[in-house]
């Protein structure tokens, strides 16, 4: 069968390791559950106070709420921490306590990506069936228990040892599936697909290739041919932003649309509204092929290899800083996503390729009690990056050419290279020679020239004389070409057969007497001068010549090109030194403050008195050894060197080191300072201060999402937008900032913010914060505030009235004036305890929201223009409505309202007005209303003829004993439980999915025509029958509850589907009438002229006997002494017994 892999499909893994060592297992309770969740939280956090407060824990579900009660306890708890990230905490201690977890969003269980679904499936099977076969805790398990309960007991914390790598969190709809294939029948755009996105996530990590290679055209069974011209697309990488959202540019949307796209077309993506699927070997296929990846790229299969060797082949790809493609699935389905990181414990991370939600640290562990293997089909896709040689641009037409026949140890080499530009424009850079020993490990660059405007397709021969081959012996070397364009910060290998072997030979012996001993040592060979300004040499010297010597031996100091830059020190031999005689450590010391950073070697002269100096014979040891000055490292923190390394597009003309640091050279510090825009988003930092405090002309900082406990930026004055939201700042100074125009701040733990010399600033976000005090009275240019959920107890705005925006909700406002803000357009101060709300001056206001405050009254008559109001939860008794004839959206609910007059407000199309004391309603001139929510309240009768457009009906708790719906076809929700209605007709609501109409009277009800209907709930009425056979979407029913014999027709599938939680004692009849109840009782004897028996274990349960017509003649309940039923006063025919679901046939004679 062939095996798609589709945003459908889940990823089946398993949880826990029981070993053989027995303990007892136990369930966890729920208060339980949250202390461990609490425990893992704060051992991340470093026993933050601020998140040791239970109750700020919120369960999100448990196992119970997802899935079906199979044990009697939860399997599992998932939780959310009071900052981002959530737990899953395992329900027995039978299975490992921490199961998954993730720092990042909050978990919902609303558009959970299907992957991160089925791992709940996989934790809720396992345990369930570990405690069903009754297996006992492994000792490794009680251990990890007793440190989930007490952290700190651990040898060490919790840890990530590879952060997730990747930074994006795409997902398979718009943006991303923009250019992806339309269909014309649901007039919507079709999924990008789970292997694409895996694909497009992997690539732009690596920001890589520029262009593609060749094309691709293939033929899809409804869309038609689909091509991409992936040599002639340039990736634009730099518009590719880790997240989108709402006002991402054209361009950026446009950029990963054609990622995506052109991963769909390389991987002949089987593209559909619903779900878009392909084979997951086409990630191989496609990247070595269209994207020039290593084609060491290769798919493992899991259940090929033991757990140990599989994670150790994971964990060597992530410490190379190699994402892999992951996926999982049975034989005919399953789900690529992407494994880029892992933790301390042995989970690894994982992004699911669905917007972010449900990435996190899972276990993949995989020995479960019964040997069931949920590895058999995992993969992971390893050894995924670039080509080292990709699409290069400059290559060699023939092997290089050395154009000597010997070559010497310290001496210049040369050799000729022919090269080609094989790009489609002319080449402006810089070509380099390097040495690489017999093991190729690269030793120095010996030669280097700068070209310009080589032409495209021209063959040019590239004469070079290399520096002299200091820091060699004798033995075997290779040498090959690199290039570098001018716009690059990186030297790639040039193509071709690119390899000239050297053999190195002695060097040719001097005059001199003195020969090298042994290898020369030096007292460091990479020198920070600001640490330390004194470099040793030690060598030992023989007299290889047929006299003695006496004189002077010389350690001189050498450039890269062979020319001495100085003596670093001299040493006189003043006994005459016999042949074949050696005097040993010496030792040349000096000062070499004095030199520039570089590359410097350390070679010996002698020379006998009153000669000349001569090099010392090498006598087979390296002559000239190599040492660096190197400038001080201008980057300390190891994180901010990760995201360097991983971010040098930002940092285009600085020289990066392999760590990610950066040299304080004048090269780099002129580079820095050149930058005008950072985004250093999302990557964990602690702090920017080393890089950012170089950059004096930024004027654009994006550093949003990290873990900042600091930022200094006064050396950015410069700076205009600042966006430093979603760390853990306590303290933000940007006073030497005045030209800042836009500053987000918010979700950080600022208690105060001096904003008097930013008087620029148009936009302002602060909330999220501690601030109990806010002074904008000097930014009289304001437009857009944003200082919600603080602790604010008054705001003065008098001065801001070019204000158009205010967002003031969730503090501890008592008064509000607004009376100079006469632009203002929206207003949210929700949250609040205002007591008053004057908005008459507001005129141009259209959005109001003032609910949760403690209003008595609210006068919005000079508001015209608002086209929504949302007022509920405060004290309301009566609301003019009349001039708002723009008003769209309105929600007083929860006031103390009687009346509510809406005639005036004809374009009104959602009203919210549940619990208040209405008793009419009047809603007939609301042709455009689609929700309408008046639960709870004292409604007698609701006219909805006219609102044809109604999609969304709550009318609960009310008074109600008739509701006509026959006009109302859109009507898509409806819930209308608990009136009096006696009478319900859904013929006409075709488009009803959801139906909720218990607590009523009624006695029939018609769903045959209500084919879309995947949930009812009709209990608590007079039903004497209700078929649901039609319904082929139904998944939710409860109808429990209804007139005595109560039949519910169903088909053979639904029967699997519900069970007696929904349908309580209903008599189960299949479509044809044939009664479908699995287990009937046995009756005997039967037939039976007065008495008959049942099966005892049905004697706690009452027992009814109905005749054919469904009438109730006899109840009764057995037990011990009573254990027959009399049935001689019923008249001879057949009858039915039921009990608890049960039913059985009796016939009396």
């Amino acid at each position: 069968m062939i095996k798609l892999f589709s945003n459908r499909v889940l990823m089946p893994l398993a949880l826990f390791i029981l070993l053989s060592y027995a303990a007892f297992a136990k369930p966890i309770s729920l208060e339980e559950a949250k202390e461990i969740a609490m425990q893992h939280n704060l051992q991340m956090n470093k026993y933050s106070i601020e998140l040791q407060d239970p109750s700020a824990y919120k369960l999100i579900a448990s196992s119970h709420d997802i899935f079906s009660k199979a044990t009697q306890n939860p399997t599992f708890y998932i939780y959310n921490f009071p900052q981002k990230g959530w737990v899953i905490v395992a329900g027995d201690d039978i299975a490992r306590p921490i199961l998954a977890y993730s720092k990042e969003d909050s978990y919902g269980l609303e558009n959970l990506p299907d992957a991160a679904k089925y791992w709940l499936e996989i934790y809720d099977s396992a345990i369930s069936e570990a405690i069903k076969q009754g297996v006992s805790q492994s000792e490794k398990i009680a251990n990890e228990w007793l440190l989930a309960r007490n952290p700190k007991k651990r040898n060490s914390l919790l840890a990530e040892v590879v952060p997730p790598l990747i930074k994006t969190k795409w997902g398979q709809k718009a943006p991303y599936n923009n250019l992806c294939p339309f269909d014309e029948e649901v007039i919507g755009r079709t999924l990008t697909g789970c292997v694409a996105t895996t694909m497009a996530q992997i690539m732009k990590y690596w920001n890589f290739p520029k262009n593609g290679k060749g094309e691709k055209t293939y033929t899809h069974p409804k869309y038609g041919k689909l091509s991409a011209d992936f040599e002639n697309t340039t990736y634009d990488w730099d518009n590719m932003t880790n997240e989108y959202i709402y006002n991402s540019t054209k361009e950026q949307r446009k950029a990963v649309a054609t990622l995506m796209y052109h991963c769909g077309v390389a991987s002949e993506m089987y593209y559909g509204v619903e779900a878009s699927g392909t084979h997951e070997f086409y990630i191989v296929s496609s990247l070595k092929t269209y994207f020039m990846y290593d084609p060491a790229i290769r798919r493992m299969k899991r259940s090929n290899y033991n757990d140990n060797t599989w994670t150790d082949m994971l964990k060597e790809n992530l410490d190379n800083d190699q994402p892999m493609a992951y996926s999982g699935g049975d034989a005919s389905s399953g789900h690529s996503f992407i494994c880029d990181g892992y933790d301390t414990d042995g989970r690894f991370h994982f992004n699911f390729g669905w917007d972010g939600m449900g990435n996190g640290y899972y276990y993949i562990n995989n020995v479960t009690l019964n040997s069931d293997d949920y590895s058999l089909m995992q993969y992971a896709i390893i050894n995924i990056k670039p080509l080292e040689n990709f699409n290069a641009q400059i290559s060699l037409l023939k092997p290089l050419e050395l154009k000597q026949e010997v070559v010497y140890q310290n001496s210049s080499v040369k050799i000729n290279a022919n090269i080609v530009n094989n790009e489609s424009e002319s080449f402006s850079g810089r070509i380099s020679l390097r040495l690489f020993d017999a093991k190729n490990n690269f030793l120095m660059t010996i030669a280097e020239q700068k070209i310009d405007n080589l032409e495209i397709n021209k063959p040019t021969e590239i004469p070079f004389e290399t520096n002299p081959l200091f820091n060699t012996s004798v033995g075997k070397y290779y040498i090959k070409l690199y290039y570098k364009n001018d716009i690059s910060y990186k030297w790639l290998l040039a193509s071709g057969d690119n390899k000239l072997e050297i053999d190195i030979q002695k060097a040719l012996s001097s005059e001199n007497k003195l020969s090298l001993y042994s290898s020369p040592i030096l007292s460091a060979y990479k020198i920070d001068k600001e640490k330390e300004s004194n470099l040793k040499t030690t060598a030992s010297f023989i007299n290889t010549s047929e006299e003695d010597f006496k004189g002077i031996i010389s350690a001189s100091i050498y450039d890269e090109k062979g020319t001495i830059i100085k003596e670093l020190a001299s040493y006189n031999v003043t006994e005459a030194l016999a042949p074949n005689t050696y005097i040993k450590d010496i030792e040349f010391s000096n000062a070499i403050s004095d030199l520039d950073y570089g590359t410097y070697f350390i070679g010996f002269r002698s020379k006998d008195e009153g000669g000349e100096f001569a090099l010392v014979n090498t006598n087979n040891f390296i002559s000239f050894v190599k040492f660096e000055i190197v400038p001080p490292d201008l980057i300390t923190d190891s994180q901010l060197k990760k995201w360097i390394k991983s971010n040098k597009g930002q940092l285009s003309e600085v020289i990066i080191n392999n760590d990610g640091g950066i040299d304080s050279t004048t090269t780099n510090l002129e580079a820095l300072a050149k930058i005008e825009e950072l985004g250093c988003s999302s990557f964990e930092l602690i702090s920017i201060n080393e890089l950012i405090r170089h950059m004096p002309n930024l004027n654009t900082l994006i550093c949003n999402n990290n873990s900042l406990i600091e930022l200094d930026l006064s050396k950015n004055i410069e700076l205009t937008y600042l966006d430093c939201s979603e760390n853990q700042l306590m303290n933000l100074d940007v006073s030497k900032n005045i030209k800042l125009i836009e500053l987000d701040c918010y979700d950080n733990r600022l208690n105060e913010l001096d904003l008097s010399k930013n008087i620029e600033l148009t936009h302002l976000d602060c909330s999220e914060n501690q601030l109990s005090n806010l002074d904008v009275s000097k930014n009289i240019k304001l437009i857009e505030l944003d200082c919600y959920d603080n602790q604010l107890n008054e705001l003065t705005i008098s001065n801001n009235i070019e204000l158009e925006f205010l967002d003031c909700h969730a503090n501890q406002l008592t008064n509000l004036d607004m009376s100079k803000n006469i632009i203002l357009e929206k207003l949210y101060c929700w949250s609040n305890q205002l007591i008053d709300l004057d908005v008459s001056k507001n005129i141009e206001l259209m959005l109001l929201d003032c609910s949760e405050n403690q209003l008595t009254n609210l006068d919005i008559s000079k508001n015209i223009i608002l086209d929504s109001l949302y007022c509920s939860k405060n004290k309301i008794n009566n609301l003019d409505l009349t001039n708002n004839i723009n008003l769209i959206n309105l929600d007083c609910s929860e006031n103390q309202l009687t009346n509510l007059d809406i005639s005036k407000n004809i374009i009104l199309e959602k009203l919210y007005c549940w619990s208040n004391q209405l008793n009419n309603l009047n809603v007939t001139k609301n042709i455009n209303l689609t929700f309408l929510l008046c639960f709870e309240n004292q409604l007698s009768n609701l006219d909805l003829i006219n609102n044809i457009n109604l999609t969304f009906l709550l009318c609960s708790g009310n008074q109600l004993n008739n509701l006509d719906l026959s006009k109302n076809i859109n009507i898509e929700i409806l819930e209308c439980s608990k009136n009096q209605i006696n009478n319900l007709d859904l013929t006409n609501n075709i488009n009803l999915m959801s139906l909720g109409c218990s607590g009523n009277q009624l006695s029939n009800l018609d769903l045959k025509n209500n084919m879309n209907l995947i949930g009812i709930v009709c209990s608590d009425n007079q039903l004497s029958s209700l078929d649901v056979s039609p319904l082929t979407n139904l998944w939710v029913l409860n109808c429990c509850n209804q007139a005595e014999g109560f039949i519910l027709y169903l088909t053979d599938a639904q029967k699997g589907t519900f069970t007696e939680e929904n349908y309580c004692n209903a008599i189960l009849k299949e479509k044809d009438g044939s009664i479908c109840e699995i287990e009937w009782l046995d009756i005997y004897p039967n037939p039976t002229a007065d008495k008959f028996s049942i099966e005892s274990k049905f004697f706690a349960d009452e027992i009814k006997i109905l005749n054919l017509a469904g009438e109730v003649l006899y109840k009764a309940t057995l037990n011990s002494e009573k254990t027959e039923i009399d049935i001689s006063n019923l008249p001879a025919g057949v009858y039915l017994v039921i009990t608890k679901g049960r039913i059985g046939k009796v016939v009396k004679n």
